[in-house]
């Protein structure tokens, strides 16, 4: 990945990535949790991702709460951030 750079006035230790301006994690997702990430950009629901990557919905919340650890916010801002990646 390209160099960091910037910090977030919310959040002073977060990295932007220099290439797309974007958030970047504070240690690399898993595979699947790329994959969540990347549902959650296009607006999919905990049950919709479960569904879509037949796995059960605690798991789908398990690696949703893991992204937004690593990213260091959740909610309407995760999604938001997932949304660019998309």
């Amino acid at each position: 990945m390209g160099s960091i750079f910037g910090s977030d006035i919310d959040n002073p230790g977060l990295a932007f990535s220099s290439r797309y301006n974007h958030p970047v994690p504070s240690e690399p997702l898993t595979a699947r949790e790329a994959q969540v990430f990347q549902l959650l950009g296009k607006g999919m629901t905990n049950r919709e991702i479960a569904a879509e990557l037949a796995i059960s919905i605690s798991t789908a919340e398990t690696h949703r709460r893991n992204i937004a650890r690593k990213f260091g916010f959740s909610g309407s801002k995760l999604i938001h951030v997932a949304s660019l990646s998309c």
